[in-house]
């Protein structure tokens, strides 16, 4: 995802976008998430303190209840 051409443009897409970035990421680095966040109007920045990048796996039920409640017309 990195590397290509994404098939939408993230500058318009004004609905919550939740981003959640480890702050030990070395695969993915802050700085690249965060261009990216910077240019979505709908971010929603998550840092996870000494996360790296598996903080899917590590933050999972916090994570899934954000999608269960934005899935269910409520902000978490």
């Amino acid at each position: 995802m990195l590397y290509e051409a994404w098939p939408f443009d993230m500058t318009v897409v004004t609905r919550p976008v939740h981003f959640w970035q480890g702050t030990d990421d070395k695969l993915v680095p802050e700085p690249i998430n965060r261009t990216v966040a910077d240019k979505t109007p709908g971010a929603i920045w998550h840092s996870i303190s000494g996360g790296g990048h598996f903080i899917a796996l590590s933050h999972a039920d916090e994570i899934l209840a954000q999608v269960a409640s934005d899935l269910d017309g409520h902000q978490h």
